[in-house]
């Protein structure tokens, strides 16, 4: 065995040797394999813990061991023990993610790689590598753990691009390995996140993770450690993601994974671990890592195993895993120096100067890299001062936080009123179930849920409900888009759609502006029953490109769903990526808008609020968009298809009314909102995607002329006043039962007069032209 991993033997292929091991292992031999033990040798106990740990092993309960931390020279000299053990190799790992110093005193400590991702440069990335490698080479580490992208939304990703977050793990897997060190990739992992499990879907995950993983496969990585986060997205995942089946299999079978994947259990009770351990196992991991020494671990599997719990094809296919991780780890390995010469070797001048320029780097870089994103191109001209440094935040500008009405100047009494409207209106069975978020001066003075979540009659979660926003989509979804790429230079305002779908020109099309889609004012129909004309989104989409215009553009404003959906498709063209993952990108994983979403997971179903019972789709609609339009688009589409909660669109009605930024993240310039928020001219009731108050208005009489917002046919609104400093969310299902569209109309117009009333600190007047 010894000769087998020198490399003195004749030569078979890595494969051949992984099948020669595995055939002369009983299963007890294969389980031990699967499970190493963290340990955190110091001088005063290393020799009696390199003897526990061999002992360990030679009793078939451990295949190998985790350094947490320790004594440097210590570490070395259980390496240096360690290889006296009789049969496969003990495989030697260790967290390298704050390099080995991190954890191991007399190492190299540098940044944290998962945030040097998205600020080093390649060469920079390289040189940590080779740093990492070099250092595990003298310690005897075979193979270091680096965790990827975060999973967590907030400003940690303003303005940072995913393709950047797997381009930069890419090259430090590549250069680690090209210096011969094996790294083990963490994702799916939060430590800052209270809860454990995410609300997210697939398009965030397109996002971040998943082309994160992808990088790391194509460039070698050797195993893969995924956090502790429960990630529904993923297969219908209700474990966290290594012990779930459904999620260990679309990383297998979707994305390709085949290496290791590992489950970190240090930290269970050690009466929990046993049990986790099978758990995993059974689920689809390969390795283990305890900080249970009974040898309890090793027991349970090799208990799972006798009782069929876990088959022998799921423990051949793990041990597989782990001998090709030693044959890709331990072969390359050279000697290391002598354990006494290690402190000498260790933090070489060039690590130390490295690490204190990427921390420079680090503590130099802006809160809000949206900066950067704006470099990439010119702003329009009608957005002349949107420049790049504009973009970047000087101080954190307002998020929200829960406050009492009379702190922001907002009465109990005229809220209690607010309350009582809708409740009125669910007992007049305009709707089944609501959720209202109220915002004032930064001041979240309403986050209730109204009715049924369900038939059960369970009371609505209002940061949890899932509702279909239906047009909502229009604004916080295509213009947003719109209003990013502009931002970025990838798109103009008055350039001509035919610039992006070829497909749409001739005649007047040719005139035909992302203005004229954004003001209604393309002369597009307003609608075509797409549900009963087409039969897949593709051919969906190409009766919108292919209609004609009833009038010329620019003539007249007519609300338009066919020209947001060719909005949509010009948006993915123009970005190189589908709108649900550009959102994702630059809207909701920045925002935190975690709720937010096309396609809700089936997972997610028992959040979604239902929106109808009786359509041309025979079965309830609930978590399933109710426009059949969108429905046949395949469900991402420009006019209609979101899902998002009252919390959500909370955070986004307040960072439109902070002028486009929020907390320490900005989305778009202060004139950018600008711009889309205003009349588009003098008399139109319209921005450039928003609608304006007009004299009978869903935004009722008392919101002031400069306020802008937007209407769903599913009974949802958002209306948004910067002169009050004031936004309402309400969200409701006035489709189930279906409702006129006079019911839901007085509702919004009593909901919203009551909120502008309930200000008390100035007189709140009418606009002269509104009326009831």
């Amino acid at each position: 065995m010894v000769l087998f991993f020198s490399g003195c033997t004749a030569a078979p292929s890595e494969a051949e040797r992984i099948e020669l091991l595995l055939s002369g292992m009983e299963p007890a031999a294969r389980v031990s394999q699967l499970v190493a033990l963290a340990v955190a040798p110091d001088q005063s106990t290393g020799e009696e813990l390199a003897a526990a740990v061999l002992e360990a092993a030679g009793r078939g309960e451990i295949g190998g061991v985790w350094v947490e931390g320790g004594q440097a020279s210590a570490v070395a000299g259980l390496t240096l023990a360690l290889r006296s053990h009789v049969g496969v190799p003990l495989l030697v790992m260790a967290d390298g993610d704050e390099g080995i110093g991190g954890d191991v005193r007399g190492a190299s400590a540098f940044p944290p790689v998962h945030r040097l991702l998205s600020v080093a440069d390649p060469n920079e990335l390289a040189g940590v590598a080779e740093a990492l490698a070099a250092e595990a080479r003298i310690l005897g580490i075979h193979a270091l753990f680096v965790r990827g992208p975060p999973t967590m939304g907030g400003a940690v990703y303003g303005g940072v691009r995913g393709d950047r977050l797997a381009s930069g793990l890419s090259t430090l897997v590549t250069s680690a390995a090209e210096n011969g060190l094996p790294l083990t990739v963490g994702l799916f992992g939060n430590p800052l996140a209270s809860a454990d499990r995410v609300s997210w879907d697939r398009a965030r995950l397109e996002v971040i993770e998943l082309p994160a993983l992808r990088a790391a496969a194509e460039a070698g990585a050797a195993a893969l450690m995924p956090g502790r986060l429960v990630v529904p997205a993923l297969g219908g995942a209700t474990s966290s993601v290594a012990h779930s089946p459904g999620a260990t299999a679309v990383l297998r079978e979707t994305e390709g994974w085949s290496r290791a994947i590992a489950s970190d259990l240090r930290g269970r009770p050690n009466d929990a671990a046993p049990a986790a351990a099978v758990e995993a196992i059974v689920a689809g991991a390969d390795l283990i890592v305890t900080d249970d020494a009974s040898g309890a671990v090793a027991a349970a599997l090799r208990e799972a195993v006798s009782t069929g719990q876990i088959s022998p094809r799921r423990l051949a296919d793990a041990t597989r895993r782990v001998l090709a991780l030693k044959v890709a780890a331990i072969l390359p390995a050279p000697l290391p120096p002598p354990p006494d010469s290690v402190e000498h070797a260790l933090r070489h001048e060039s690590h130390t100067a490295l690490a204190r320029r990427l921390a420079s780097r680090l503590a130099a870089a802006s809160p809000t890299p949206a900066a950067v994103v704006a470099q990439a191109g010119p702003s329009p001209a009608d957005l002349q001062s949107v420049t790049a440094n504009g973009l970047a935040s000087a101080t954190p500008t307002r998020s929200l936080e829960a406050l009492p009405p009379d702190s922001v100047g907002m009465s109990s009494q005229g809220l209690a009123a607010v309350d009582r409207i809708i409740e009125e209106a669910i007992e007049e069975e305009v709707f089944t179930a609501a959720a209202l978020a109220l915002g004032r001066r930064g001041g979240l003075v309403r986050l209730t849920g109204y009715g049924s979540s369900d038939e059960n009659g369970d009371p609505l979660d209002p940061g949890a409900a899932l509702f279909d926003l239906a047009s909502l989509t229009k604004v916080v979804g295509t213009t947003s888009a719109v209003a990013a790429l502009i931002e970025s230079g990838e798109m103009e305002l008055d350039a001509p759609v035919r610039r992006w779908i070829g497909e749409f020109s001739g005649g007047e099309k040719d005139r035909v502006t992302i203005r004229h889609l954004l003001t209604h004012t393309s002369g597009l129909p307003p609608w075509l029953g797409l549900y009963a004309s087409a039969g897949s989104p593709t051919e969906a989409l190409a009766q919108v490109i292919e209609q004609s215009l009833v009038r010329p553009p620019g003539e007249i404003s007519e609300y338009s769903d066919l020209g947001m959906i060719l909005l949509a498709a010009v948006v993915e063209r123009a970005a190189g990526m589908p709108i649900d993952q550009l959102l994702a990108e630059r809207l909701f994983i920045p925002l935190d808008m975690a709720s937010t979403m096309f396609l809700p997971p089936l997972a997610f179903r028992e959040r979604a609020i239902p929106t109808a019972t009786e359509t041309e789709r025979p079965f309830t609609l609930r978590g399933v968009v109710h426009d059949g339009n969108a429905y046949r688009l395949g469900g991402v589409t420009g006019h209609a298809g979101l899902f998002s909660t009252a919390h959500d669109l909370a955070i986004f009605s307040q960072m439109m009314l902070n002028g486009g930024s929020y907390g320490s993240v900005r989305i778009f310039s202060e004139p950018t909102v600008r711009a889309f928020t205003t009349a588009y001219a003098a008399d139109a009731e319209r921005g450039l995607g928003w609608d304006k108050p007009a004299d009978r208005s869903s935004a009722g009489r008392f919101l002031s002329a400069a306020s802008f917002g937007h209407t769903g046919f599913t009974g949802t609104s958002i209306w948004i006043d910067p002169a009050r400093d004031l936004f309402v969310v309400l969200l409701t299902n006035r489709t189930f039962p279906e409702a006129s569209a006079g019911d839901i109309l007085e509702v919004r117009m009593d909901v919203h007069e009551a909120a502008a009333q309930a200000i008390t600190d100035y007189r709140i007047t009418a606009r002269p032209e509104a009326r009831r």
